[in-house]
């Protein structure tokens, strides 16, 4: 049991960078802060499949900003909860 909580605390970890790098790309190229490359293009397109099925239903209910979307910001709670809350929790019973 603490290998596959082990597993799922490094799953939630590796998560949490590829949201930061989708997060800090998107900025990057909604600022036109860089040249879209097709280098950048590749790498947008493949952090935007990891994280938009998460993203996009949280999207979905969040009431509308004003252009900022915090849904990213929704998951990172979401995945510290589980980290500390529940994998610390579950890992002290067993």
């Amino acid at each position: 049991m603490p290998e596959l909580l082990r597993f799922v605390d490094e799953m939630l970890r590796l998560y949490t960078i590829v949201l930061i790098a989708a997060v800090i790309v998107q900025i990057l190229v909604q600022s036109r802060a860089i040249a879209y490359s097709p280098m950048l293009r590749s790498f947008h397109t493949g952090l935007m499949a990891v994280t938009e099925p998460v993203l996009a239903p949280i999207r979905r209910r969040l009431p509308a900003t004003g252009g900022i979307d915090f849904s990213a910001l929704v998951v990172f709670v979401i995945i510290w909860f589980l980290r500390d809350v529940v994998l610390t929790n579950v890992a002290k019973a067993v």
